[in-house]
């Protein structure tokens, strides 16, 4: 499976400041809400809200590396 660095689109050489606002702007991006405003058909929505919870886990991942 991807590395969470490769599934937010960010490099271990950011900073986790410059890796927060990518992962700020992603989740938004892909935030159920946002999606359902603009009007996506219901599979594109499903794709969508696993790839949020990808974008989330990954951030958290990144966040406990950069905690130790």
């Amino acid at each position: 499976s991807s590395s969470p660095y490769t599934i937010l689109g960010v490099t271990k050489g950011m900073s986790f400041d410059e890796i927060k606002i990518i992962y700020l702007r992603k989740r938004k991006e892909f935030h159920p809400d946002t999606l359902i405003s603009k009007g996506l058909p219901e599979e594109l929505l499903e794709r969508a809200k696993e790839r949020f919870i990808e974008i989330q886990e990954a951030y958290e991942t990144i966040k406990k590396i950069n905690l130790q």
